[in-house]
């Protein structure tokens, strides 16, 4: 699992780094929101994996403690974010901060309980072609889904301004 995730972070660095260009004007997002988007999915995927593995055990106490507790954190982190926002005056980047903590602090306790469970993480090299070609849509795809929701944010901001 570590493997994939450093090989699809190699490639979208290959692939920014290639068209550092047109990316960051393209989507109005600058190369590291990109990688950090690219990594944060990452982790985001190992937590969603560990909360199929719940459902699909019928361990629907751990799934619902899991779940509950993550939402819990979550809003703890946007308290943080906040203060980050507010008091540190972070703007952006401590939402962002607040939000790539919440992923990793996530990412620690899915490795833990899969490895509580004998589950081991490992990379099996006869994938390791086709689990680029059917990875870098799905990047492309959340990347797309950020840029669809910033959008938004940016036309509300450029209006405000224009007041």
């Amino acid at each position: 699992m570590t493997l994939l995730c450093g090989a699809i972070i190699f490639i979208v660095c290959f692939i920014v780094a290639s068209f550092s260009e047109i990316f960051p004007r393209l989507i109005k997002i600058g190369n590291f929101l990109m990688l950090l988007a690219v990594v944060i999915a990452c982790f985001n995927a190992i937590v969603a994996l560990l909360t199929t593995l719940f459902q699909l055990q019928k361990k629907v106490v751990s799934y619902a403690i899991f779940l509950n507790s993550k939402t819990i954190a979550e809003g703890t982190l946007i308290t943080i974010s906040l203060f980050l926002i507010v008091v540190v005056g972070l703007k952006w980047q401590g939402r962002i901060a607040g939000i790539s903590t919440g992923s990793l602090i996530f990412l620690v306790i899915a490795f833990f309980i899969f490895r509580s469970n004998g589950i081991g993480l490992n990379f099996p090299a006869r994938y390791g072609r086709q689990i680029p070609l059917l990875g870098l849509p799905l990047i492309s795809a959340h990347v797309t889904g950020w840029a669809d929701e910033m959008k938004d944010k940016l036309m509300i901001h450029e209006t405000v301004l224009s007041f």
